[in-house]
């Protein structure tokens, strides 16, 4: 079932929080999800072992290239778990980034979420990925079509780092 939000909050940082939290918390939970371990692997089995640069670009690509982009159930912030993206083949952005954090950290990638205001909007509305490797993080945007490691630069007004 999809996790639909409704906000009963008193300012917008409330509902950004909350959405965040619960997003940090199906990735949690879908890390370590037998199916989400199990199609994590098929992913990047012709990967070389032992390479997490080539691992995470592996899954990334797939993720990007796999999952399309659709928007939320008009009004209503909706979250779908990992396999409900792979049932559906598609989600918003935020669907996409949980689902991608949850196929890294089930095979011992570190993630966290970027959030950014993107300009001419002035509001944090948009999250993308990024992977710990070695000791430099990546960007991974799977809404957009651009390659592992290219942020959305253009676009951002603020940014700011989520960690677990």
């Amino acid at each position: 079932m999809i996790e639909a939000i409704k906000y009963n909050f008193s300012n917008y940082m409330e509902k950004f929080l909350f959405t965040i939290n619960a997003m940090a918390e199906m990735v949690k939970d879908f890390k370590i999800n037998p199916k989400i371990r199990q199609i994590a692997l098929s992913i990047i089995m012709t990967a070389p072992e032992r390479d997490a640069m080539a691992e995470t670009q592996t899954i990334f690509n797939w993720v990007r290239d796999t999952i399309k982009y659709r928007k939320d159930i008009a009004g209503v912030e909706t979250l779908q778990t990992p396999i409900q993206t792979i049932q559906f083949r598609s989600g918003d952005c935020d669907d996409q980034v949980i689902l991608l954090n949850a196929l890294l950290e089930s095979v011992g990638i570190k993630t966290r979420f970027v959030v950014i205001a993107q300009k001419r909007r002035g509001v944090w509305n948009h999250i993308y990925s990024q992977a710990l490797i070695g000791r430099d993080f990546y960007d991974m945007d799977p809404i957009r079509d651009v390659d592992f490691g290219e942020g959305p630069e253009k676009y951002i007004e603020r940014r700011f780092f989520l960690y677990d």
